[in-house]
């Protein structure tokens, strides 16, 4: 046994961090400067940005109420959470279908 603990825990203690990808039907001025600046690793292509994140819940809605303030629409929002296979992942190096 090398971890235990629920689900969840396991997953925020060794799992990475969670994705939240908005992508906007166009983005406004001003809008990708400021999100820049306040998230480190912003990633920017095609209308979409992704931010990788320590707590989604808490940081969708102030991205999504940001977007509101510069006025971009947005068309779909999406957060990707890990999973207890990227966990084993992180603590064995192997997937799941290698064992």
């Amino acid at each position: 046994i090398i971890a235990s603990g629920a689900p969840e825990e396991l997953k925020k203690k060794y799992g990475p961090q969670s994705v939240i990808e908005i992508e906007y039907y166009m983005l406004t001025p001003g809008l990708l400067d400021e999100l820049r600046s306040r998230y480190s690793g912003l990633v920017y292509r095609d209308n979409i940005i992704r931010v990788h994140s320590e707590d989604p819940d808490r940081d969708l809605p102030a991205l999504a109420s940001l977007s509101y303030e510069y006025k971009a629409a947005i068309k779909a929002m999406r957060v990707t959470k890990p999973t207890l296979e990227d966990v084993f992942l992180a603590l064995t190096g192997r997937r799941l279908e290698e064992v």
